[in-house]
This record gives C-alpha cells, structure tokens and sequence, in this order.
C-alpha cells in the first residue's frame, strides 16, 4: 500500500507527496510530490543519514525537478531560477528544522 503525507507550510500552502522507496538499512528514503503550490513538476527528491565525524549525524537531501511551467515562456515568478531558488529555501527550511529539533534533545 502506498504511503502519502500532506506537508503544510508557513504561508498555508500544502504539498501532497508519496514515499517511492524506503532503505532502512540505508537510512534513506525517496519521495515524488504529486501536487503543491511550489512552482516545480517531476520533482523527486532522496533524505539520507550517515554518520559523520566526532558522534555527529549527517542529513543529505537531494533531488531533481522541473519548473512546473514548462513552455517556451514560462510565466512570472515560474522560470528555472524561480523554481530552484525556492527548493533550495525548501531544503534550507526543512534541514534548519531538523537541526533545531535534533539539537533540543
């Protein structure tokens, strides 16, 4: 049966993704969104953890995406630049988090 989650973030906005492939023994998992209000299309995107130097942890995210607008001329604020500049807030965002909640423990 396939695992979905609904993401919501600051503004409001949601995401609907569904987990792909989970790798316990390789402590990563890979997720595809389905749909969202980010301006990006076939995004697919892979977390893994690994142990780093002096007991810390390491947290790689990583994916891969079109922005959603894919015509000749894509709309305002729906370009490639738009599309990357706002995963990579993403990714900051989620990783941030991660850090501040890991940490508090």
């Amino acid at each position: 049966m396939p695992l979905y989650w609904l993401l919501t973030l600051q503004d409001g906005g949601t995401i609907k993704e569904k987990l792909i492939v989970y790798h316990q023994k390789k402590k990563s998992f890979t997720c595809e969104i389905l749909e969202g209000v980010l301006p990006v299309s076939h995004y697919v995107s892979t977390v893994s953890v690994k142990a780093g130097k002096d007991g810390k942890t390491v947290v790689v995210w990583q994916g891969s995406f079109k922005r959603k607008d894919t015509s000749d001329s894509p709309a305002k604020k729906q370009g490639d630049e738009d599309a990357t500049k706002t995963i990579t807030a993403v990714y900051k965002a989620g990783l941030d988090t991660l850090k501040k909640i890991s940490e508090a423990k």
